[in-house]
């Protein structure tokens, strides 16, 4: 009886989820061992859609989720009680994510693309991560005057993207951009350093001739 219920009950959340292609041998409905799956056989998951290459539906969508109004899903543990809310609803905020420990959303992407979220960013895709490189002894500045000419030359300060590499790359790389903002904030802090000893040179020299 048990195994019956599970079997209906897997079922109806498939037709819940509005997958309508079951033809096809890449749309075939499985059932092995109390789980349900599409195009394979062998199911690894309670529910398990696998169709190759030869995804139905518009857009080839593997699976597609649609009703009239608001649109939304949960997962959820049911021993901790914790759960991820993704809903899609009109308005500026198209697509949220909310959670069972944050209180508002954790994150929202309206339809423009602009995306806003919670809490930080973080991101272990860079290499170095910071560019402490700068302060090591085989670092070269280039001196301010040739820094002059290539600024005015070019538009940009040296080794950071001018506005014709993003526009040909059509996007620009965040965690580069930063680190290269970085460096230049540590060759400025450098430069500074090199001006205020040449001033505190100047100042000595200047009072002993006015002595």
């Amino acid at each position: 009886m048990k195994t019956n219920r599970i079997l209906v009950l897997s079922l109806a959340l498939v037709v819940a989820l509005g997958v309508t292609s079951l033809a096809s041998a890449q749309g075939t409905l499985f059932v092995e061992n109390n789980r349900v799956s599409i195009g394979t056989p062998t199911p690894t998951a309670p529910l398990d859609i696998n169709i190759g290459t030869n995804t139905p539906g518009s857009g080839n969508s593997v699976l597609r989720l649609e009703r009239v109004g608001p649109l939304g899903f949960q997962m959820k543990d049911t021993n901790s009680a914790d759960f991820w809310q993704f809903s899609a609803a009109t308005g500026a905020a198209a697509f949220r994510i909310n959670n069972s420990t944050t209180p508002g959303v954790a994150l929202s992407l309206s339809k423009t693309g602009n995306l806003t979220i919670l809490g930080s960013i973080f991101t272990a895709n860079c290499a170095p991560c910071v560019s402490d490189y700068v302060f090591e002894s085989d670092w070269e500045l280039m001196p301010l005057e040739d820094l002059e000419e290539f600024v005015w030359t070019n538009r940009h300060l040296p080794n950071v993207p001018s506005q014709k590499d993003v526009d040909e790359a059509g996007a620009l790389d965040l965690v580069t951009m930063q680190m290269k903002m970085l460096e230049k904030i540590e060759e400025l802090t450098l430069y500074t350093i090199e001006q205020h000893k040449k001033i505190a040179n100047l100042e000595t020299r200047l009072a002993e001739i006015e002595r």
